[in-house]
């Protein structure tokens, strides 16, 4: 079962006062309980006060020691970061949100973000293979791709019993995508 580490932040001690802290705390332990993870609070990263938009918590935060400990290699690969939306992790510039987003990829660990999970690996959670070109859906999404049209996320089902993802709706899409960039970060939405 993989660790699921959760990250809370909100930006200003006056905060504090209102439902911020709890109404995250519930996102985590309910997204635990039905994905079938075990909520340990020992696991909850928290900046509480800490600015997102000037990157106080990524330069004097608990986030940015949480980044430092996944590259020395003390969170295990595999490991989930869920935060309540991906805001609380940075309201700085995109290419500073994306930058820890990527750090956290490919260290093998999977941000989840409301309802939107981002994984390097949704072809092998998936068990599924790699379509070619030469398929006319795939082709089809390529298409749309190139003409910059805006893709719809890929609809994931956590498959329990057999440990896996299934991809509900999405496939030919995340193929079309990898053919361009294996590497680029597709939105999902799990149910």
């Amino acid at each position: 079962m993989a660790k699921v580490y959760s990250y809370i932040r909100f930006s200003t001690p006056e905060q504090a006062k209102g439902d911020s802290y709890r109404r995250q705390v519930e996102r985590i332990k309910k997204y635990c309980r039905e994905n079938n993870h075990i909520f340990d609070n020992h696991l909850t990263i928290a900046d509480l006060g800490k600015s997102g938009y000037s990157k106080a918590n990524l330069e004097s935060g608990r986030l940015g020691l949480f980044l430092d400990a996944v590259a020395d290699g003390h969170v295990e690969p595999g490991s989930i970061l869920f935060v309540e939306s991906f805001d609380r992790i940075s309201r700085a510039d995109l290419f500073t949100a994306m930058g820890v987003l990527g750090k956290l990829l490919e260290a093998g660990i999977t941000v989840v973000a409301g309802d939107r999970e981002y994984t390097h690996a949704i072809f092998r959670a998936s068990g599924l293979s790699l379509l070619g070109v030469s398929n006319s859906h795939v082709e089809t999404d390529r298409r749309k791709i190139v003409r910059g049209e805006q893709q719809s996320p890929i609809l994931l089902v956590r498959d329990k019993a057999r440990g896996r993802v299934i991809i509900a709706d999405g496939y030919h899409r995340l193929c079309a995508v990898y053919t361009f960039d294996e590497d680029a970060l597709i939105p999902c939405r799990i149910v």
